[in-house]
Formats: C-alpha cells, structure tokens, sequence
C-alpha cells in the first residue's frame, strides 16, 4: 500500500490514546490523581478514516487487481474476527463463572450472541448498544462498512465510491428521519459512519497522487491538533461529527502528505506498535480490569508517580497482550489466508 508508514503511526497513537482514556476512568476508581482524558477518546474519529482510506487505496491502485467481494470479505472477516472472538469468549466465560469480578457485564444469551455476530444490541448493563467486549463497537462500524464495501466492489470505481456515500448517508438521515428508530439503525446512523467515507476521499486522492507537500501537510496537522480540544463544545451532535470527522482527515491526509514529501521515516518500534494497535484495542480493557484489581492491593504510595506507574504499566501489558495474541492468532491466520488466496488462484487458472 502507498505510505504505509504513516498510517502506522497514526495507529499505534490512537490505540495508546483509547488506552489513556480508558485507563484515566480506572484511575479515578483507584482515588489516583489523573488529567483530563476526553481528548484522547474523540480520537477515534482516526481509526474510522485509516479504515476507508486503506480499503480504498487497497482495491483501487494501478497494478492492484480488485479482490472479489467475497474473498474481500473474507480477508477482513479473517483479519479482525478470531482475536475479537477469543477474548469475546473470555469476557463472556467470566460473566458466567465469576460474574462478581466485572462490574459492567452480565451473560445475556441474545447480546452474546449478537456481540459474536458484530451486530449491534443493547446492552443489559450499560444500555446502549454495546457488544460483550465494551472496545468492540467500533468493530460492529468496520464490519458494517467492510460489508458495504463488499456489496460495492461489483460496481465500476467511479460508481463505487458515490454508491457507497449515498449509503451511508442515506442511513444517517434514515435514522433521524424515522420516527422510532430501534438500535441497530440508530447505532448505523450515527455520525461516525460517514467518517469511513471521507476516508475514501482521501484514498481516491492518494491514488491519484494529489498530495500536499511538507509545508501544508505541518499546516493542516497543527491547526487540527490547535482545534481538536474545541470539538466537544459545539452543541449540535451532527455538526460535532462532521467538524471531528474533517479534522481527523486533516491529520490523516497531513501525515500521509509528511510521507510522500520524505518526512516520515520508519522507525521499528512504532511501526511494530503501530502493526498491534489493533490487539492493543482488543486487550487494553481486559487488561486495565484485571491491573486495576491487583493494583488495588498493592502496597503502594499515592499521588502522580503511582498514577504515572499505573499508566506505564497497562501500557506495556496491553503491547504484551497484543504481542501475544498477534504471534498466537494473527500471524498463523494469515499465513492459512494466503494460502487459501493461492490454492483458490491456482484453482481458476488450471
């Protein structure tokens, strides 16, 4: 893919900002002092336009051959369902042995069901529609796109991206539009969903190889990081989106720009960071869970040092969680992948 480098490192940011976020909360639980950290969760809007970006650049690149909508699906389904799956499964076989150990989490049969599915339910603590693994509603979004996508790939490039556009933001008027929406078209309607194409815009433009050089690259990344704070303060949600959404597209578009120019380097440790920050999303709340119950026993001293050790700790747990899973799951699973992808090649060309 073009500017790879980029993009993981944009990667390995997000996931360790989600990680902040989340582990500010089990800070406040521990009566340990911690700095505001809703900054860090609005990132997300990153992931969300990586993802269009990447799908687009992935299928739409001279040279490259359009995959078929089925082994498209295929290939993404393989890549973001077993690790998802198996830690679902460890959640779901503590609700039912040791339920006193999660505070938000109870087994019900029909939101278990559906969080294997990717498919949005309500959830029978929290309410909203959240799956068994809390993190994993972003990945009910990715695989509603990635399905999209799928269904968009029998149609010409050009129509492509205008028919998958329409789509999602037919959804998103759909669910403001109807009268009672229930829980799957108010959770597709969100103002997220769009974000995937945005990302697709930016993708037609890296293929095209329309891309900004150093000086408005540095440009649209400080002025999106200046106004990203000012983002929760506007009052009307679907404007929030839309102005988080284009700010997130400035980062992304600047850092790729930053790339093409020469300025963006390849440095092992965050490009490997960068290629887990998916299990570091998986893992990080299981994680932050379990180091918060030992933590809690410790004999250690309070204030920001405790605070700032706790951080550096779930930090390196969860890149250890997501080593593991990634050699344990992700990497075997590949390797079955592409020999599929070869078995089924070599299949059509006898």
């Amino acid at each position: 893919m073009h500017h790879l480098v980029a993009v993981q490192y944009l990667r390995a940011v997000v996931a360790l900002m989600v990680l902040a976020f989340h582990a500010g909360g089990q800070l406040q639980r521990l009566g340990l002092p911690s700095m505001p950290m809703e900054w860090f969760a609005a990132r997300l809007e990153i992931f969300f336009v990586i993802s269009g970006l990447v799908m687009w650049v992935t299928t739409a690149s001279p040279g490259r051959g359009v995959p078929s909508p089925a082994m498209f699906l295929w290939r993404r389904v393989v890549r973001i369902g077993p690790p998802y799956w198996v830690l679902t499964s460890v959640v779901v076989a503590v609700s039912l042995l040791a339920p006193s150990l999660l505070r938000s989490t109870q087994f019900e049969p029909n939101h278990a069901v559906a969080s294997y599915l990717f498919i949005p339910w309500p959830h029978p603590v929290l309410g909203d529609s959240f799956p068994v693994l809390v993190p994993g509603w972003t990945l009910q979004c990715e695989m509603a796109f990635y399905l999209l996508f799928s269904a968009a790939l029998f149609l010409p490039q050009g129509v492509r991206f205008w028919a998958v556009g329409a789509a999602l933001v037919g959804i998103a008027v759909a669910a403001r539009v109807v009268e009672q929406p229930g829980p799957q078209l108010r959770f597709y309607g969100s103002e997220l969903m769009p974000l995937f194409w945005l990302g697709m815009a930016l993708g037609r433009l890296v293929v095209r190889g329309r891309l900004p050089g150093t000086a408005p690259s540095l440009g649209m990344i400080g002025g999106a990081l200046l106004l990203m704070p000012a983002t929760p303060l506007i009052p009307v949600a679907e404007l929030r989106g839309l102005a988080s959404g284009l700010l997130a597209c400035a980062v992304v578009f600047g850092m790729v720009g930053l790339e093409a120019a020469g300025r963006v380097r390849a440095r092992r440790l965050p490009m490997l960071i960068g290629d887990m920050s998916y299990g570091i999303y998986l893992v990080h709340a299981i994680v932050l869970a379990a180091l918060t119950a030992v933590w809690a026993r410790l004999p250690l001293w309070g204030g920001a040092v405790s605070s700032v050790l706790y951080l550096l700790t779930a930090a390196c747990l969860s890149i250890l969680g997501a080593m593991a899973m990634r050699h344990a799951l992700e990497l075997p699973l590949r390797r079955v992948m592409r020999r599929r992808a070869a078995a089924v090649a070599q299949a059509r060309a006898v």
